[in-house]
Order: C-alpha cells, then sequence, then structure tokens
C-alpha cells in the first residue's frame, strides 16, 4: 500500500503532511537566509503548491501547472480519478472544496497555466478555481494577483514556453 493511500484509508490526508513537511523546509530556507519563497508544481505538485501557498503565508508567489480539481466536479460530475492526493477527509462534508481554499492565496500572487485539453481538469474546474481567486481579489481590493497561461490543445504537458513563462512569473514576483 503507498503512503497517500494508507493515511487516507486512516482518515488522515497526505495533502496536510506535505503542508507540514514542505512549511518546515520554508523555516529551514528562512534561516538560511531566503528573503523571498516561491514554489512551483507540475499535476499533484501544482495541488501541493497552491495548497501550501493558501495554508501558509510565508509562501509570496505560486506557480501551478495543471491540476486545479474541486472535489464537487471530481467526484459528483465527472466521476474522475485524476488525483487522490487533494482528499481530506471530512473537507466535503463540512462544504469546503479546493477553489475555495485556494482563494485565500490573494493578495500573495499566483500563476496557473491550463490546457484545454487536460481530460484530468475539464474546464469548469479550471474555471472555477479561476473565478474564486478573482472574486477574493476584488473582495480585498487586490489587483494584479492572478496570471494565467492557457494552451487550447494542451493535454497535461508543459512545454518550455509555458515552463519559461512560468519562471518569469516568479521571478517578477519575488
Amino acid at each position: 500500500m503507498n503512503i497517500q493511500n494508507e493515511l487516507t484509508s486512516k482518515g488522515r490526508s497526505l495533502a496536510w503532511k506535505s503542508v507540514w513537511d514542505n512549511s518546515r523546509a520554508i523555516e529551514v530556507l528562512k534561516t538560511l537566509g531566503a528573503e523571498t519563497t516561491g514554489v512551483i508544481g507540475w499535476s499533484g505538485g501544482s495541488t501541493q503548491a497552491y495548497i501550501l501557498a493558501a495554508a501558509n503565508q510565508k509562501v509570496e508567489a505560486a506557480a501551478c501547472l495543471f491540476s486545479f480539481l474541486t472535489l464537487r466536479h471530481q467526484f459528483y460530475r465527472y466521476r474522475l480519478y485524476h488525483c487522490f492526493y487533494h482528499f481530506i477527509p471530512g473537507m466535503m462534508q463540512a462544504g469546503i472544496d479546493w477553489d475555495q481554499v485556494v482563494s485565500l492565496i490573494p493578495p500573495r500572487k499566483i500563476f496557473m497555466a491550463w490546457g484545454g485539453a487536460d481530460k484530468g481538469t475539464p474546464e469548469p474546474m479550471y474555471r472555477s478555481f479561476v473565478q474564486s481567486i478573482r472574486n477574493r481579489q476584488n473582495r480585498i481590493g487586490a489587483t494584479d494577483c492572478l496570471t494565467l497561461y492557457e494552451e487550447p490543445e494542451n493535454n497535461h504537458e508543459i512545454t518550455m514556453e509555458m515552463l519559461d513563462t512560468a519562471f518569469e512569473f516568479l521571478r517578477e514576483s519575488l
């Protein structure tokens, strides 16, 4: 049994274990003199990046490539098993979903790269993330928090242009 299945079967969450672990890594980087902190991730790493950025105020910018997953769409509309990493027992029963959590990132910066042909992240999930972040951004009076990069024909593949754009976003944001 892998660690993800083991934690989930015991009512625990790999997502929050990663937040804990990555927050300790940020503390070490700050102790070593890091002035700014950003994160980048693709697929499951993207999920880790946006969860960490939402939970840890020390993350000043997050570049997330693919895997914008809402539980309500994933489990009830599309019946997808794209990534179970982000499942937290009791979250849905509490009426909380990831687009709401990610909206906690502003006024810090977030870059989202998405492919229109990505079957693991259908457009309604991606758009609900975008809308939640924009709603929060408007509510708190923050501007320029969200940078979008869309490739309509992309099916979950990092392109060099996408990666270069993500790195440029991080350089400018940190």
